[in-house]
């Protein structure tokens, strides 16, 4: 089997570059890729993740090209990469009740992406903002008690998206296999 290559869009993340290295030890190669990619830039990668970011993407942060959407390819979303997919797709991000930080519980609904890590998990956290009504096409498939759209998929488009860090470092139960699920996902005809 041929090689997967994954665009990295890289809103500035603290744990950025701890994305490449969760997508090696998945098994694909990756390009980290400015926010301002153009989408043509991407027609021949496999996959697309978007970063975190210390933006607010309601309040003039760092939006993606819209035709990124239009490739058709599996895209991941990352806290503010969740938060942009969300937004760009027609749902809303609001300013956190109570924002999280650090390892929270989060409880998952069947998805391919949470392929083998059961109904619950750690996962780590660290926003300030958070979907509050999720983008068209989006279904919502993780929650905390403080966040109730902690994860959503679309999986006609195969657009996946979690408020969490699964590249953080500590915090995470199952962060790798959320890469490796996804790499999974990227690799099929259908899902």
């Amino acid at each position: 089997m041929e090689e997967m290559n994954i665009a990295i869009v890289d809103f500035i993340s603290t744990w950025s570059k701890r994305i490449g290295v969760c997508v090696e030890e998945a098994g694909a190669s990756y390009r980290f890729f400015a926010a301002d990619v153009k989408a043509e830039e991407l027609e021949d990668y496999d996959g697309i993740i978007f970063t975190g970011s210390l933006d607010t993407c309601y309040d003039g942060g760092k939006l993606p090209d819209p035709a990124i959407f239009e490739l058709g390819k599996p895209m991941l979303g990352i806290c503010y990469g969740h938060q942009v997919i969300n937004m760009m797709l027609g749902g809303e991000v609001k300013r956190a009740n109570v924002p999280e930080h650090g390892s929270i519980a989060c409880r998952m609904k069947d998805s391919p992406l949470f392929l083998g890590m059961g109904t619950s998990t750690f996962v780590r956290m660290s926003h300030n903002d958070e979907v509050v009504l999720p983008g068209k096409g989006l279904e919502v498939i993780a929650e905390t008690n403080d966040c109730k759209i902690a994860a959503c998929q679309d999986l006609k488009r195969k657009i996946f998206t979690v408020q969490f860090h699964p590249e953080a470092p500590e915090g995470n139960d199952d962060g790798l296999s959320i890469f490796r699920n996804f790499m999974r996902i990227v690799g099929r005809l259908s899902i």
